[in-house]
């Protein structure tokens, strides 16, 4: 419980670390920048977040999972990495004309040929990344990434404040990844043998070829919101859904970063003994919902005078796909931790298969929501989101006898706390009508709520959290 709950912590610290500096980044840019300018940076983003798919491959859970990895192993998933890195980089830096043409902008051209220097940079640094995760190092990961994005940050800003406009966003992003690649090979003191395996490639295919095909088409229906906004309804729309995206995934992020950074390290420890994985699931998944739930109903209490404060007043259009977007990304822990646990015990067939379920039928709701342009998009994301955990969540039923009843019964007082919370914080709002005054009294308002309902429900949790946390630093 120990090692969890730290790393946990650690992988927490990281994530909302880079959010913070995230949000004073963000600050700047978006006063600078136009809405037009984000929309064609989430357009040429599309295609970065494919290639990375292919780039990853799921070489680096399958590293993880893998307890008597050897340098071999390593070396082989290295240059399998480079050369999917490679290649992704040509087939972008090739195809930017004709992404330029489709949605008709000239500007993407030169764009989409800046950012295609991210893939090459991404599987520089798979492994390293790996090793360090593998090793439960997440305290070196965390100073990495806010190291990485204080000189990048700083170096976009320079770029916006002298005219290079949308360039300043994807210089930025290549800049971040860069120095991060750099640090991580620094850290990890890891160097590829000159040696490529067949044996260890034929494992790291085996269990990542299957996580490819379901994580393309996940990565496809997440980007089709933002190919429809920015083809059918317009690249301003599309620039107040991805900047509102980018402030609604915070949580998400923490989410997504702590189960790929913890979870499967730590459940792949327990792969063969199910009784003990599914205890091990069961306190992972509680300790996600408490901290996302509380981030989760702050940020939908402060919603619009937060993006006034932090972007003007021309950003308004962003507030209402932000609580959206935040209702929906409430249900991906569940959703995400599944799918993680099928990794841990080498089941990603199956997740393919769930994947098969779910898109035929989120492609019709997208469709139908389409035709009601940005908002009936926003309701389909949320219903999607919630058919997707529905649906996810039958691994566990099937793998670790983890019924339904159970687990919406593990959940479900961490929801109904960011409902009520956010609620009462959203309705302290019209003590006053000063931004500064509205965003501490909805901040402590949803806070108090938050944390009373679930001590009143004696939420465990929240006790052993508290514990955790108070013996760490009397110790420090």
């Amino acid at each position: 419980m120990n090692s969890t709950f730290f790393a946990t912590f650690w992988s927490v610290l990281d994530r909302v670390g880079a959010q913070v500096v995230s949000f004073f980044i963000g600050i700047v840019l978006a006063r600078l920048l136009s809405p037009e300018d984000f929309g064609l940076v989430g357009i040429s983003m599309i295609f970065i977040a494919i290639a990375n798919v292919f780039i990853e491959s799921g070489v680096s859970n399958a590293l993880i999972r893998k307890i008597d990895r050897t340098n071999v192993d390593l070396s082989t998933a290295f240059y399998f990495n480079l050369i999917m890195g490679i290649l992704m980089f040509c087939i972008l830096y090739v195809s930017a004309p004709l992404i330029a043409n489709y949605f008709d902008s000239d500007q993407l051209i030169g764009l989409v040929r800046v950012v295609s220097i991210l893939v090459l940079s991404n599987s520089l640094c798979i492994v390293q990344n790996a090793i360090l995760t593998a090793e439960l190092r997440i305290k070196i990961q965390t100073i990495i990434n806010l190291s990485s994005l204080i000189p990048s940050g700083a170096i976009g800003i320079y770029l916006a404040i002298n005219g290079y406009g949308v360039y300043s966003l994807g210089v930025q992003a290549v800049l971040y990844s860069i120095i991060k690649t750099i640090a991580l090979w620094i850290v990890a003191r890891w160097r590829p043998l000159q040696v490529f395996s067949k044996q260890s490639m034929l494992y790291l295919w085996n269990f990542g070829s299957k996580l490819i095909a379901a994580n393309l088409l996940g990565t496809l229906f997440n980007e089709l919101y933002t190919i429809i906004i920015g083809k059918f309804i317009g690249k301003g729309d599309l620039g107040y859904y991805s900047k509102a995206r980018s402030l609604a995934n915070q949580p998400d992020a923490i989410c997504c970063g702590v189960i790929q950074k913890i979870t499967i390290p730590i459940f792949s420890n327990y792969q063969y003994d199910y009784r003990l994985l599914l205890e091990k699931y069961r306190q992972a998944i509680k300790m996600i919902y408490l901290i996302m739930g509380l981030v989760t109903a702050v940020l939908l209490s402060i919603a619009s005078p937060l993006i006034v404060l932090l972007w003007t007043d021309k950003w308004m259009g962003s507030v209402f796909p932000f609580q959206m977007l935040l209702i929906a990304s409430l249900f991906s822990p569940a959703s995400t931790l599944n799918l993680s646990l099928l990794q841990v015990i080498n089941h990603t067939g199956y997740s393919l298969k769930l994947e098969l379920i779910k898109k035929p039928i989120f492609l019709i709701l997208i469709l139908v929501g389409s035709y009601f342009e940005l908002p009936g998009l926003l309701y389909a994301q949320i219903v999607i989101s919630v058919l997707a955990v529905v649906v996810n969540m039958k691994a566990t039923q099937k793998y670790l006898s983890y019924n339904y009843s159970q687990q919406f019964c593990d959940v479900i007082f961490y929801i109904l706390a960011v409902a009520i919370a956010s609620s009462l914080g959203y309705f302290s709002l019209r003590i006053s009508s000063s931004i500064m005054i509205q965003l501490p009294v909805a901040v402590i308002t949803t806070f108090i709520a938050y944390i009373s309902f679930l001590a009143m429900t004696k939420e465990q949790m929240l006790v052993v959290g508290y514990n955790k946390v108070r013996k760490y630093f009397d110790k420090q």
